[in-house]
């Protein structure tokens, strides 16, 4: 559906401009769920994956509060009082009509109000389309901020886990040596010899769990 120019064919055709039949191109933002897929199915390591995960995470939030900042605008544009709306940013200044302004800065007013809907603020809508969108915008930001902003702390945190556990190890050694006081030049001996095996010591497990999951015929 999303590759067919239904706005061209009714212009050519019927010879109706209609900007509506051009949305259909946006159903190609479906296109992006096959992220996940993709991702899952890359042959590197788990930290590159979380990483990506990661990243992927970010660009939909960003997709989302474009798309949501666009909707506003035209929604607003489109109202019948939209006369009487102002942008909160424009409350008491003599410029109070958007939609004199630039294309830039019609465009950051609309991705800010996208971000107070996301997180549960209000945008002051007048009229019964605006204040539908802005229950339905905070309806979905509550459902981004508990499911996506969840994920991202746990890849955040799936990302330091190595490091977290190496930390946690060392501090077990410092505070073991300095217990029995082992002189500071052997603890820093100790603790560069720590540093040094620590990747090896990582390869070595993840190779043995590896060795765990194949068949003999694929270990000979």
């Amino acid at each position: 559906m999303s590759t067919v120019p239904f706005d061209n064919i009714a212009f050519y055709i019927f010879r109706i401009s209609n900007p509506i039949l051009a949305m259909f191109a946006l159903l190609k933002l479906f296109r992006v769920t096959r992220l996940g897929r993709i991702i899952a199915r890359l042959n590197v390591s788990e930290d590159t994956k979380n990483s990506l995960k990661l990243f992927q995470l970010i660009f939909f939030i960003i997709m989302y509060i474009h798309c949501s900042g666009c909707a506003w605008f035209a929604i607003v544009k489109i109202d019948m009082d939209t006369d009487t709306w102002i942008a909160p940013l424009d409350l008491g200044s003599d410029d109070q009509y958007l939609y004199d302004d630039i294309l830039l800065r019609k465009y950051f007013i609309s991705i800010y109000h996208s971000v107070l809907l996301m997180t549960g603020n209000d945008a002051f809508p007048v009229g019964d389309l605006q204040v539908f969108f802005v229950v339905l915008a905070n309806t979905v930001g509550a459902i981004i901020n508990a499911n996506i902003l969840g994920n991202m702390a746990v890849l955040i945190q799936d990302l330091n886990k190595k490091t977290d556990a190496f930390q946690k190890k060392l501090d077990q050694v410092n505070t073991a040596m300095h217990n029995i006081m082992i002189p500071p030049d052997i603890q820093s001996k100790v603790v560069g010899f720590l540093q040094y095996t620590q990747q090896s010591q990582e390869n070595q497990k993840e190779l043995n769990l590896f060795i765990q999951n194949i068949s003999p015929s694929l270990k000979h």
